[in-house]
């Protein structure tokens, strides 16, 4: 009895390192493939901010791509200004004078709408770009993400009959 229950500690031990270190992916594998994958949109609050004269203003969002499937944006600003969403590795370079790739650009816009579905999990900026122009804008960002969800249940197909009758629980 004493080494069956050393040998169930161990395996929870080796467990819990494993999902510490290397994540919850085989979870997420497992819960997919006897659960029904799906996604649902998770509204965030609108973000009104202002974008100075000849400068720029960026906001950044902690993204995970285990969760995440896309994340749906409109901007509606006063006057045009550019959005460019960069990683981490790309706004690094972007800083630094470098011409970089992003990840989305919307030029010169007024209203549009835009979809991100982000190829890797990190950091991402929001970069509003008003240079250029002699005149402040006020934007407002409006962002939804489209998660990832898996709805699992312990009770098998066979578990749920089609029909009640009077004399038939479950």
């Amino acid at each position: 009895m004493r080494a069956r229950t050393l040998v169930i500690g161990l395996v929870l031990v080796v467990l819990g390192i494993y999902l510490n270190y290397w994540g919850t992916s085989i979870v997420t594998t497992l819960a997919v493939s006897v659960g029904n994958p799906s996604t649902r949109l998770e509204p965030h609050k609108p973000l009104l901010l202002t974008v100075e004269a000849n400068n720029y203003t960026y906001i950044t969002m902690p993204i995970s791509t285990d969760t995440l499937h896309a994340l749906h944006g409109s901007l509606a600003a006063t006057g045009e200004v550019s959005l460019y969403i960069m990683n981490q590795t790309e706004y690094d370079v972007w800083r630094s004078g470098k011409t970089t790739s992003v990840e989305l650009s919307v030029t010169s816009a007024t209203n549009r709408n835009f979809t991100l579905t982000p190829d890797r999990s990190g950091t991402y900026y929001f970069i509003l770009d008003n240079r250029g122009f002699d005149k402040a804008k006020s934007v407002t960002l409006d962002l939804s993400e489209e998660v990832n969800t898996v709805e699992t249940s312990l009770c098998l197909t066979i578990c749920q009959p089609a029909s009640y009758s009077s004399a038939q629980y479950w």
